[in-house]
C-alpha cells in the first residue's frame, strides 16, 4: 500500500504543515490584534533566549547529520537536514554545526515560520485560502466516520474548534500532525528550523526562503475528495495513530544520532482500505509533488545560492535529502561533491578560507 512520503514523513518535510493548526487557535482565539503581535514579539524573544546552549542538558549533544557540497568551481554550501518538532536537545547542537554556522551569511529555509508567526495578516490570509468558500464543512467532503473520528482525537488534545470545520484537508492534516506530536511530547517551538531562524535573526544573518508557506500548502489543492478521504483515514485507522506516534518518535531518536536514512523514512505499515486505482494514480502524484519535484527544485536553488556571494547554511525537511530523488544525489549527479561532516570535521580551521571563498 501507498504510505511513504505522504502523511506519516510531513514531521520532517512541511514545515508549515505542523505550524498552521498551532497558528489558528491563536488566530481564531484572538480578540485584539495589537495584543496578538506583542505577544508573538515576547514568544521570539524568550526563543532567543532558550536558543544557545543549554549547560543543564551538560554532554547530552546531539550529532544529526550535516553535509558541505562543493561544486567543480569551489563553491560550497553547508546543508543540513530539518526536523521540524524537537526538545530541548536542540539546545545542545555539535560543534561541527555551531562552527559552520558562526562563518554563515546566511540562513535558507524552507519558509520563514517565524515571520508567518508574527504576520498576523498573513496568516489570516493563508488561513482563509483553505476554507472551503461553498459553505459546505468538511464532513460533506469526507466520510463521516472519519470525520467523528479525528474530531474525537483532537478532543483528547484539546485541539478541536467548530471553526475548523470550514476548512479543507490539509488543515486537518495540519491538525493530525499537531496531536500527533503532542502525543511524542515533542515541540514545534523547538524544530530545528524555528530555533535557526530566531538564532539567524539575532545574529543579522539573512534569511532566505527556498519556498514559501504557500506553496506548501497549495500542493493538496486539487486533491479529489475520494483521496483526502483516503489519507484522513490513516491517521484514525485501527492502530494507526499509535503507529504514527511511535514512528515519529524513532525518526526523532534516529535524526538526533545522524541515523535518518532513506530506509528510515520508509513506512512499512499496512492498511486495510481497498484504494481504486485512480485514487492510487492521484496517490503517487501527490507523492512526487511533495517530494520528488520539490527535491529538484531545492537542489536547484541550492546550486544557485553556492554562486554567490557568502556562505549559506542550506536547512530544510531531511526526508528531502536521501535517495535516487534525493537532493544529495541530485547534485551528486550535477558534478558537486558531497562531504558528510562530523565531530572530527575542520570546519573551524577553515573559516578564514572559507570567507576568503565566499569573497
Amino acid at each position: 500500500m501507498l504510505k511513504k512520503t505522504i502523511s506519516f514523513v510531513l514531521v520532517c518535510v512541511l514545515s508549515t504543515i505542523c505550524l498552521c493548526g498551532c497558528n489558528l487557535r491563536v488566530i481564531e482565539d484572538s480578540t485584539d490584534e495589537e495584543n496578538s503581535k506583542n505577544s508573538a514579539v515576547q514568544s521570539s524573544a524568550q526563543t532567543s533566549r532558550e536558543s544557545s546552549a543549554d549547560p543543564a542538558l551538560g554532554e547530552n549533544t546531539i550529532t544529526p547529520s550535516m553535509w558541505r557540497v562543493t561544486d567543480a568551481d569551489g563553491n560550497f554550501i553547508y546543508m543540513m537536514g530539518s526536523i521540524h518538532a524537537g526538545d530541548r536537545r536542540m539546545k545542545n547542537l555539535p560543534d561541527y554545526f555551531e562552527n559552520a554556522f558562526s562563518i554563515c551569511d546566511s540562513l535558507a529555509v524552507e519558509a520563514d515560520v517565524n515571520a508567518l508567526s508574527e504576520d498576523l495578516s498573513e496568516a489570516l490570509r493563508l488561513a482563509a485560502s483553505l476554507m472551503y468558500t461553498d459553505n459546505t464543512k468538511i464532513y460533506d467532503h469526507i466520510p463521516v466516520a472519519t470525520y467523528d473520528a479525528m474530531v474525537n482525537k483532537l478532543k483528547e488534545h484539546n485541539m478541536y474548534m467548530s471553526a475548523y470545520d470550514s476548512y479543507k484537508p490539509v488543515m486537518w492534516t495540519s491538525l493530525m500532525e499537531n496531536a500527533i506530536i503532542s502525543e511524542t511530547g515533542l515541540s514545534t517551538d523547538m524544530g530545528l528550523d524555528k530555533l535557526l531562524l530566531t538564532r539567524a535573526d539575532s545574529e543579522g544573518k539573512t534569511i532566505k526562503e527556498v519556498e514559501s508557506a504557500e506553496l506548501q500548502l497549495s500542493l493538496y489543492d486539487g486533491l479529489s475528495d475520494e483521496a483526502a478521504g483516503y489519507l484522513l483515514g490513516d491517521y484514525v485507522e485501527d492502530g494507526h495513530f499509535d503507529q504514527k506516534v511511535s514512528s515519529t518518535k524513532e525518526m526523532y531518536e534516529l535524526w538526533t544520532k545522524g541515523e535518518l536514512d532513506e530506509k528510515a523514512l520508509s513506512d512499512d505499515t499496512q492498511s486495510e482500505q481497498s484504494v481504486p486505482q485512480e485514487i492510487m494514480d492521484e496517490l503517487l502524484s501527490l507523492s512526487d509533488s511533495v517530494l520528488k519535484d520539490r527535491n529538484k527544485a531545492m537542489a536547484e536553488k541550492a546550486e544557485e545560492y553556492m554562486k554567490e556571494s557568502g556562505v549559506v547554511m542550506f536547512v530544510v525537511g531531511s526526508a528531502h535529502f536521501y535517495g535516487d530523488d534525493g537532493i544529495l544525489k541530485l547534485m551528486e549527479n550535477d558534478g558537486c561533491t558531497v562531504e558528510k561532516l562530523n565531530s572530527e570535521s575542520t570546519v573551524s580551521g577553515t573559516a578564514s578560507s572559507d570567507t576568503e571563498a565566499a569573497s
